[in-house]
């Protein structure tokens, strides 16, 4: 099975330049790095796949989620959500 390309979007990029958290960080970047093996990589992680778009997934990775898809071969990391609710407790 062919290795996919994975593509992070500048939001995403920032995003963990400017996270604290050196450990999620690091959980966050293996998740990417994982891409690579898309679809084998589902498998593996806790993956959730969206309604809409088509082809289109959600990681979580504690409270952040991780939100990408697919396009021929390539994986596109298009964002990453930081769930507040889990931080308060709330559902």
């Amino acid at each position: 099975m062919p290795k996919y390309t994975v593509l992070a979007h500048r939001r995403v990029i920032k995003f963990l330049a400017e996270l604290g958290e050196e450990a999620i960080k690091q959980r966050i970047k293996e998740a990417i790095r994982k891409l690579v093996d898309y679809p084998l990589s589902l498998r593996e992680l806790d993956v959730e796949k969206l309604e809409e778009p088509e082809r289109t997934f959600r990681h979580r990775i504690g409270r952040y989620r991780l939100i990408f898809g697919s396009v021929n071969l390539s994986a596109h990391v298009v964002g990453l959500h930081v769930n507040s609710s889990a931080s308060t407790g709330r559902l």
